[in-house]
């Protein structure tokens, strides 16, 4: 019954075949697009040697590819990173080079963990959520 319900269907449905194989091309797509970037390849240290050495994930790519922000409690991506909470760093995947964004006008680490970071499609300006009190406020 169930095999002469389904012929049925896709008999008078042909266009449910299509989409289904388009949907599946996209998810298809799509996953094979963000495999190319590892969470690995995104939290190592500047000099591509070392991995974090706690949690990196939220990690959101800028529209053009070249910036990706993400979230990390990893104390050796930066040098001096001593805060031991959660930051938000911003990596240039062409260059290499990882900056700490959760940081204060002059350059003091934020007291509390930051999260959630989201990203302008140039990858000029980075926004996120944070419990810190010495970041100053908008």
């Amino acid at each position: 019954m169930d095999n002469l319900l389904k012929s049925q269907s896709t008999k008078k449905y042909p266009a449910l075949q299509i989409i289904s194989c388009l949907c599946l091309f996209a998810v298809l797509t799509l996953s094979c697009n963000d495999s190319q970037i590892s969470e690995g390849e995104i939290s190592q240290n500047e000099s591509d040697v070392q991995f974090g050495n706690d949690m990196s994930n939220e990690s959101v790519i800028s529209a053009d590819g070249r910036f990706v922000t993400f979230q990390s409690k990893a104390t050796n991506l930066i040098p001096d990173d001593t805060n031991g909470v959660v930051d938000i760093f911003l990596k240039d995947l062409t260059n290499g080079t990882i900056r700490l964004v959760s940081a204060g006008a002059n350059s003091e680490q934020g007291d509390q963990n930051s999260y959630h970071p989201s990203i302008s499609g140039d990858g000029r300006f980075v926004t996120f959520s944070s419990e810190a009190t010495n970041l100053g406020s908008l």
